[in-house]
């Protein structure tokens, strides 16, 4: 953990090999509950809108569906001149989801 002493200061009789690159990027997550089984890669997921979809009652506009795609705006149009509206931008942020953490160092006794 940061702010922690180096494990060869700590254990100067053994040597240590910081393997942190090996697992870089990963979370940790104790095994139980809905983790995958241990030693399989858990892909990430998080719940989020993925499309719009309008619906017309009035007969006037057809039915939409638009996919969004993170990092891009995508444009759903024409609601209708009769509702005072043309289009509506729906912009989703590319942005990684992620909670609170902090990185730490993997070290292996050799």
């Amino acid at each position: 953990m940061p702010h922690q002493q180096d494990p060869n200061t700590l254990w100067p009789a053994a040597a240590w090999l910081d393997i942190s690159e090996t697992y870089a990027g990963l979370f940790f997550r104790v095994l139980g509950g809905k983790s995958a089984d241990f030693g399989v890669m858990q892909n990430e997921d998080a719940p989020r809108v993925d499309r719009i979809v309008t619906r017309n009652r009035d007969g006037l506009n057809p039915d939409r569906e638009v996919k969004l795609e993170p990092g891009k705006c995508s444009l759903i149009g024409s609601g209708g001149r009769r509702f005072g509206w043309t289009c509506l931008d729906i912009c989703v942020v590319g942005e990684e989801i992620r909670p609170v953490n902090k990185a730490v160092k993997v070290w292996k006794r050799q």
